[in-house]
């Protein structure tokens, strides 16, 4: 592999990452247009005579463990942040969020209660896509349906938590 080709596929993956940290607030927007920069050295090295194909595939290939690696990381925040922002409003402080130990102890001490909530909110997700789907009901209210379903139910664990939230 030419070190030009390790090079450009380098900066490809660095423009995103950078600019998400950087200047997350206005990445939002372009999100998808600042992460299909990561295609660019699948691109340019589909053109090139010698091993462009080799190349293309090993391109193809780590875009695919990133997508991995970002599911993985998606999975993880989806199972800690609704723990995260409910002691956070029950503490009244934003800080509480942050509480990394706190909240993994909030986790672990209403198990199976947090593992009913997030059931509850994955059923609810779930009828919300139907009602769209079935009766046109909107996306905005039967979405907003969901998320008060998951708060009920956060609320209901934290009420129910043995320790003190």
């Amino acid at each position: 592999m030419p070190m030009r080709a390790v090079v450009l596929s380098c900066v490809a993956l660095l423009v995103p990452v950078v600019a998400s940290v950087v200047l997350p607030a206005t990445t939002e927007e372009y999100q998808l247009i600042v992460w299909l920069l990561l295609l660019v050295p699948a691109f340019l090295a589909s053109g090139s005579s010698r091993g462009g194909d080799a190349l293309a595939a090993v391109s193809a290939l780590g875009i695919v463990a990133l997508y991995g690696v970002v599911m993985l990381v998606s999975l993880a925040l989806g199972l800690y942040l609704p723990a995260a922002l409910a002691r956070s409003e029950l503490r009244g402080s934003v800080a509480d969020g942050f509480a990394w130990r706190e909240n993994f102890a909030f986790i672990t001490a209403n198990l199976a209660n947090y593992a009913l909530s997030l059931v509850s909110y994955l059923v609810a997700g779930f009828l919300a896509q139907f009602g769209v789907l079935l009766c046109c009901v909107g996306v905005f209210p039967v979405a907003f349906w969901s998320y008060l379903v998951l708060a009920s139910a956060l609320g209901q664990t934290a009420r129910l938590s043995p320790k003190p939230v």
